[in-house]
């Protein structure tokens, strides 16, 4: 550890000459008033030895730290404590010296002259400090101090506790402390090193425009799901930026840390205000490890997550197969610089609706467990290609599904989505029709097929939050299609857990089913965005209503039927028992698909549909809606 640094010369010089000052003085008056004390009485080896003890411990309790024209309470009791010890050691030096190695019957005399000098010291050495700082406010009234962002604090736990210290020692330019909320009533009143809790958190948006509030911190990291989300919504509501710290086991708390550069912006799925699932990776890596698993589409946002979860398991090979290279390459390039030759990696440009390269990358690899991520996934656009929405969608999920059975594979997991339940579009009913094909395969294969439903994926591509973000950078306007819709959400991570978690049930035929709590209104969501880039909705950023698009629901289903769905093993994963389907039917209803495809209409591939997928209802104003849309775009 470096005590002293040759930058702050000028501190060190500046308190050289109040040492020096003081020693003077005090011989002086030793000179003038003392009877008998001669200039050649004074012990030389005092000054040398005080200087010591002083730069030492000093620098020890940080006072060449602290920049002095934002001196604080704080540091000048951290210099107190400072002056004390040296003053003791100083003391003892001064009686061991003279008292008892020189025995100098006027050692009490030398004492005093010491503890006289070490007073001095103190008190010109403060008030240097304390004058630099006044006249610095005093030169500078409505520059730098004027500047500085009014922050209060939101919790007054440990992690409050470290910002505290961390501002309160730095002597931060950029912030000035006002104080703490907090609902723990014991705190309330008391000060959390000199900083007062002033209140409870439900009072935040009153006090924070009494007090001028600039900026809040939310120091909570221990507290998650719908009470985070409250305390979010409170902090909003001010129309502040609002901060928050990472969990405490993710800050870094080493010597120089910068604490302030690691408080986050809060994230889009802190708005949820529900617990995420926590993956079991012991049972997981029960089924993963030393086995060849093939993600299809993984490339895509839940495809990669998958890929990246997979490979921290440890599988004996892992491939990665998608139509488009820039996405599967950038993937291939991070696991590679991460796993390195410890993971056997392979990606496949290849397009699942070609049975031959499919055939090909199975006979290749014989995978053990296959994760079927890959599908046209955007609503309106598959409201207008119905036939590529089935070509991919359907025929490619039945060639990778006959292709695992083929194969021998031990697991086939296929990705659906909450818009297979009562599809009122296109793409909802091809993974409908998708969930059907893993069902009839119970009791013709060996494989496990299982499906998994899940609403939508904050981040995903397509996903409502990339597109807010941008409208937002662009200043505006941010489109909702309808003041009332309103969807579930779950992020990227918990999506991927679920698939996997779904592999260790596994039981073929079963589509599993999450209990992603209540559902969000897209238009309060989007207006907290708007909030969290410090903005005001209505004012700076507009909100515009542009209507239902083809397809679109105001509200998503997870299941068909609530009197069908059984609980299993885990935590808020459910089965919907669904009707059976039986092989000669799905082949069956292949037939009619692929004469709808031949025929070249759009709406004889949606009339198959309609056919096949006995669930999917448009009705009449959706009809007319889409054949408008259609027309528009011919």
């Amino acid at each position: 550890m470096k005590l002293f640094k040759f930058n702050d010369w000028k501190k060190y010089l500046a308190d050289f000459i109040m040492v020096t000052v003081s020693f003077l003085m005090v011989g002086f008056f030793y000179l003038c008033l003392i009877e008998g004390f001669a200039f050649t009485d004074y012990k030389h080896w005092f000054f040398p030895v005080f200087l010591v003890y002083f730069y030492v411990f000093y620098s020890l309790f940080g006072q060449y730290k602290t920049i002095w024209k934002y001196y604080s309470l704080r540091s000048l009791v951290h210099g107190t404590f400072a002056m004390l010890i040296i003053s003791g050691l100083f003391l003892i030096t001064v009686y061991v010296g003279v008292g008892l190695i020189e025995k100098d019957p006027r050692w009490m005399i030398y004492l005093i002259y010491s503890a006289f000098i070490c007073m001095l010291t103190y008190v010109l050495i403060s008030c240097s400090r304390i004058f630099w700082r006044w006249h610095y406010m005093k030169k500078t009234p409505n520059e730098e101090f004027n500047k500085k962002r009014r922050l209060a604090i939101v919790g007054g736990g440990r992690a409050c506790v470290m910002l505290v210290e961390y501002l309160k020692g730095m002597g931060s330019t950029e912030y000035e402390l006002v104080c703490i909320f907090d609902d723990d009533e014991a705190k309330i009143g008391h000060k959390i090193d000199d900083v007062l809790v002033f209140g409870c958190i439900g009072c935040i948006p009153e006090k924070c425009k009494e007090f001028h509030i600039d900026e809040l911190i939310i120091a909570m990291p221990s507290v998650k799901g719908e009470r985070m989300k409250e305390i979010i919504d409170i902090c909003l509501s001010t129309q502040l930026i609002v901060n928050t710290m990472p969990v405490l086991s993710e800050l870094r708390r080493d010597k120089g840390a910068d604490l302030m550069s690691q408080v986050r912006k809060i994230k889009p799925e802190d708005l949820l205000g529900r617990n995420t699932i926590e993956l079991d990776k012991t049972s997981v890596a029960t089924y993963v490890k030393d086995q060849v698993v093939l993600v299809s589409g993984g490339g895509g946002s839940i495809g990669s997550e998958l890929c990246r979860q997979v490979a921290a398991l440890n599988p004996k090979t892992l491939v990665v197969m998608d139509i488009y290279e820039n996405t599967a390459y950038d993937l291939q390039q991070e696991l590679s610089r991460k796993y390195g030759e410890n993971l056997d990696l392979h990606v496949e440009i290849a397009t699942m609706c070609d049975l031959g390269e499919v055939e090909e990358i199975f006979e290749k690899y014989h995978p053990d467990i296959v994760f079927h991520a890959a599908a046209h996934k955007h609503v309106p656009l598959m409201e207008t290609n119905p036939a590529e929405a089935v070509k991919n969608n359907i025929f490619g999920t039945y060639n990778m599904v006959n292709c695992a059975d083929r194969y021998g594979a031990k697991k086939f997991i296929q990705i659906s989505t909450d818009k297979a339940v009562n599809p009122t579009n296109v793409m909802g009913a091809t993974k409908r029709f998708c969930e059907m094909i893993v069902q009839s395969m119970k009791n013709k294969s060996k494989t496990q097929y299982t499906a998994v439903r899940f609403g939508n994926v904050l981040g995903s591509n397509g996903s409502v939050i990339p597109l807010f973000k941008r409208q937002i950078e662009n200043g505006g306007p941010v489109t909702v299609t309808h003041p009332e819709m309103q969807r579930y959400f779950m992020t990227i991570p918990e999506a991927v857990q679920l698939v996997m978690l779904a592999g260790v049930e596994a039981e073929s035929g079963n589509v599993y089913v999450l209990d992603m709590g209540t559902m969000v209104k897209i238009d309060d969501f989007a207006r907290k965005m708007i909030m969290l880039a410090g903005l005001v909705p209505d004012k700076d950023i507009k909100i515009e209503y542009t209507g239902l698009r083809p397809g679109e629901k105001l509200y998503e289903e997870l299941i068909m039927d609530d009197n069908r769905v059984d609980k299993t093993k885990l935590d808020r994963v459910f089965i919907e028992k669904l009707p059976e389907i039986t092989h000669e039917r799905v082949s069956e209803d292949m037939e009619v698909l692929a004469k709808a495809i031949a025929v070249g209409e759009k709406g004889a591939v949606v009339d198959a549909l309609a056919k096949v997928v006995d669930t999917y209802n448009p009705d009449e104003k959706m009809q007319a809606v889409i054949k408008e849309y259609i027309a528009s775009h011919e």
